[in-house]
């Protein structure tokens, strides 16, 4: 079960998804997000490179609610992704459906929108675990 949660923050992981570690040494967390961007298909490309960022249990979610995780999400151009939560590997496949990411994974599912702005790009989102009845939140900053 501890390795199912853990995979789950990789994308977020899409996806995404994300970290503290890398928010808190750049100081973004403390910044407001910029207004999320309505995705067309055709930026899914754009999406490509590496997100680092945090996963966090959503309240109420069980098991993970309240903890946090570290994660690193790298997306190619085509969609597929591979993540890596707190040591823990994961694959899938990102797309955009009406406006945000859609992603899909051995480990996690979920949902994000891309903020944009002020040099800022910021995947935020929500997900679950694979095999388990549990919500995660993810936040992730391209690098």
């Amino acid at each position: 079960m501890k390795r199912g949660i853990r995979s789950f923050g990789a994308f977020v992981l899409l996806v995404a998804a994300i970290l503290a570690n890398g928010c808190a040494s750049t100081g973004t967390s403390a910044m407001p997000l910029p207004p999320a961007k309505m995705l067309q298909p055709s930026d899914l490309a754009g999406l490509a490179g590496e997100w680092y960022g945090t996963l966090k249990g959503a309240p109420g979610s069980g098991s993970f609610q309240g903890r946090s995780a570290d994660g690193r999400v790298t997306i190619a151009p085509d969609g597929s992704y591979t993540t890596n939560v707190s040591g823990v590997p994961g694959v899938g496949k990102a797309r955009i459906e009406a406006g945000k990411i859609i992603f899909e994974g051995s480990n996690t599912r979920g949902t994000g929108t891309l903020h944009e702005g002020g040099g800022r790009r910021v995947l935020k989102g929500e997900g679950t675990w694979v095999g388990f009845d549990a919500a995660s939140e993810f936040e992730l900053t391209k690098r």
